[in-house]
């Protein structure tokens, strides 16, 4: 091989690696600048997140000052009313303890007067007939008698059962004087009470057959429920 063959090959070596050499940084100095813009952008954004989260703070804040400024003018403004009315009021009602005190003492000097002057009148009137003096008695006024009232009295009531079981009894008894008869339980013919079987004897008489009707009525005396008894027949 000739010296020329040798130098062309090593130029082109040296050349090829010089090639390399730059595409190779070209590539990181594009990596490195994408790095760049990425880390400047996410500091503008973080940038401008904190500028907005500031300023809405700052516009919060304005605002709970205006409306606390609004709401101590309103609280002020309610005050001043209140106590407004509250003079009027007292004002209002001063004057009037003062009319009606300045009344009373005009009708108290009136009647003073007035006092002095039927004394005087009734002095003289009592010098002058005093001759014809007649003591009269005075009648005392009796207040009226307020009438009381009754206690209101709990009626003693009879149940239904103790109904049940008195004219169970009354035709048991009716039964035992006259057997063999035809019972009916219907309100009729003549009532007793209180209960005796003679006034059974002298309801149904001397009858030998027939119809006996008999009934328990139930009605009120003084504080308590009693029985009253029906008796009838019908027959020979």
């Amino acid at each position: 091989m000739s010296k020329k063959k040798l130098f062309i090959i090593v130029g082109l070596v040296i050349f090829l690696v010089v090639l390399l050499s730059a595409i190779y940084f070209l590539n990181n100095n594009k990596k490195i600048s994408n790095i760049d813009f990425k880390d400047n952008t996410i500091n503008e954004v973080a940038s401008t997140n904190t500028i907005d989260n500031t300023n809405t703070m700052e516009i919060e804040k304005q605002e709970n000052q205006v409306t606390n400024v609004i709401q101590e003018e309103t609280q002020e403004s309610k005050e001043n009313t209140e106590d407004n009315i509250l003079q009027k009021t007292n004002d209002k009602q001063s004057a009037s303890t003062k009319d009606i005190s300045s009344k009373n003492s005009s009708n108290n000097h009136n009647t003073k007067e007035t006092n002095q002057d039927n004394k005087g009148n009734n002095t003289s009137q009592s010098t002058i007939s005093n001759t014809n003096y007649n003591p009269t008695t005075t009648q005392e006024t009796v207040p009226p008698k307020v009438p009381t009232t009754k206690p209101e009295t709990t009626i003693k009531e009879i149940t239904q059962e103790e109904l049940t079981d008195e004219i169970d009894k009354y035709k048991a008894d009716i039964m035992a004087i006259k057997p063999g008869f035809n019972y009916v339980y219907a309100k009729r013919g003549y009532s007793f009470y209180p209960y005796r079987t003679k006034e059974i004897e002298i309801g149904v008489g001397n009858v030998t057959f027939g119809t006996i009707y008999y009934y328990v009525e139930v009605f009120i005396e003084g504080n308590q429920q009693k029985f009253r008894y029906y008796i009838d027949w019908e027959g020979k």
